[in-house]
């Protein structure tokens, strides 16, 4: 009976080590797959047998094959994915609108704006010269097409913001899906090979997500992962809820949790690239309003100005404005007066009859260094610079905050490829141990064979 128990013993010791060598192959394998954390076999001893008065050991059996993580480390990564994600989103997306601006540089609207305002003091040497006041209006059709294009591409771009956001949605809640089924699935096959794989494949979803919105997660002992948006739970075991996209009264995007009586909407708690494109919408949508601001407070007093001034030789007031907008999107619909374009001589640059006044003009001028024509505080050339400087001021802050979280996205995965990470020298040095091991039982094996032949041919 003995014999017996010894072959046993020698036989669970041969599948620990071919087991041992299968967790090796696979650790090898997955060396390069950066989602992957590391596995190790625990054994543990097999509980012995009293035959005749002696205690006979039945060898060693694989408990569980352990997941090298770190708990609190996989929750802080999975958030710092989201801040990562939603810094370097913003800080694209920023960038491109600034780049778009060209502060200062030829073909700007700062540019364009000091261009034509050059025109005008020109202009008065000879307010009666043609060809000064073809000047003015080429410049000044110069700076209403810079502005109209410039507003025109934020327009466009907070459009496909809010197209991109929008068919994200899909995508999103498809993760959250998956984690959910993945957690019925992890609870199903408990701490087996295959579980691991699954919470590998898990954390992986997990991971995307958070790139995607921004979420915390807590996992449970028993290793069920519960997804957390603005501390709403979105995955709980296998359950779920989903996201949904709507607008405000202003056309903002919105995004909300399905509740039981009512949608949570949760723009506030977000992290990730759909922050990160929130955050350059709120950019580009300051900018128009800007933008229209500065349109409808410039172009309605230069109008003023201007209509209140006499055409060259005209003896009474023109009563024709300079500049045409829609005042429901004045910076889009910014240009000059068509008729003014096709007889320069309408340009209201006097006060009185006289052919080389240029009183009207003067007045235009001076709008320049009016500090509250715009919003009460500004000059228009103080509010161009504001509107540039707010735009910069988002690109820094998002250049930096972006910096920041690269350098401890970095750190923390650097971290966790110490704990997780799969080091090939290590899984040569078991692989060599488990066979060792594997012979060792296979001989043991052998010789108990040879001995209960033996021992039959005797009897």
């Amino acid at each position: 009976m003995s014999l017996l128990t010894t072959l046993q013993a020698a036989r669970r010791g041969l599948q620990v080590s071919s087991e041992g060598i299968n967790v090796v192959g696979h650790n090898t394998a997955n060396a390069t797959n950066e989602n992957y954390a590391r596995r190790t076999q625990t054994v543990a001893t097999m509980h012995p047998l009293h035959r005749n008065g002696q205690w006979l050991g039945q060898g060693a059996k694989t408990q569980y094959f352990r997941r090298h993580v770190d708990v609190m480390l996989e929750q802080q990564l999975v958030h710092t994915h989201g801040k990562h994600s939603r810094s370097k989103q913003a800080y694209e997306s920023t960038r491109m609108l600034e780049a778009r601006l060209a502060d200062g540089s030829a073909g700007s609207i700062l540019d364009s704006y000091n261009t034509f305002m050059g025109a005008l003091r020109q202009m008065r040497d000879d307010p009666s010269d043609v060809v000064f006041r073809d000047q003015v209006l080429m410049e000044a059709e110069r700076f209403t097409d810079s502005v109209r294009t410039t507003t025109d591409f934020f327009t466009d771009n907070v459009t496909n913001i809010r197209s991109s956001i929008s068919g994200s949605i899909d995508d999103i809640n498809d993760k959250i899906k998956s984690i959910a089924e993945f957690n019925k699935r992890i609870r199903h096959y408990g701490s087996t090979m295959a579980a691991n794989d699954l919470k590998d494949q898990r954390d992986a979803v997990i991971k995307e997500l958070s790139q995607l919105v921004g979420v915390h997660v807590h996992v449970r002992d028993d290793e069920q992962a519960t997804i957390y948006i603005h501390n709403h739970a979105v995955v709980q075991e296998g359950n779920y809820r989903l996201l949904s996209y709507s607008e405000d009264a202003s056309d903002k995007p919105v995004i909300s949790i399905s509740g039981n009586s009512a949608n949570i909407a949760v723009n506030e708690g977000l992290e990730g690239v759909l922050k990160g494109k929130l955050d350059a919408y709120d950019v580009a949508s300051s900018y128009i309003n800007d933008m229209n601001t500065f349109v409808d407070a410039f172009a309605t007093q230069f109008n003023s100005i201007h209509s209140s001034g006499n055409a060259l030789g005209q003896a009474s007031s023109s009563g024709i404005d300079f500049f045409e907008f829609n005042a429901l999107s004045p910076a889009t619909s910014f240009r000059v007066n068509a008729n003014v374009i096709d007889d320069v001589t309408l340009f209201s640059a006097a006060l009185t009859d006289e052919v080389g006044d240029s009183d009207n003009l003067s007045l235009l001028i001076d709008l320049d260094n009016t500090d509250t024509l715009i919003s009460t505080t500004y000059s228009p050339t103080q509010f161009l610079s504001k509107i540039f400087s707010d735009v910069g001021s988002a690109v820094n802050k998002a250049s930096r905050d972006y910096e920041i979280q690269d350098l401890r996205l970095q750190d923390m995965e650097e971290l966790r490829s110490s704990i997780s990470g799969v080091d090939l020298d290590n899984e040569a040095a078991r692989l060599i141990e488990y066979q060792a091991s594997y012979e060792a039982a296979s001989k043991v094996i052998s010789v108990t064979n040879q001995m209960l032949q033996t021992l039959m041919n005797i009897v």
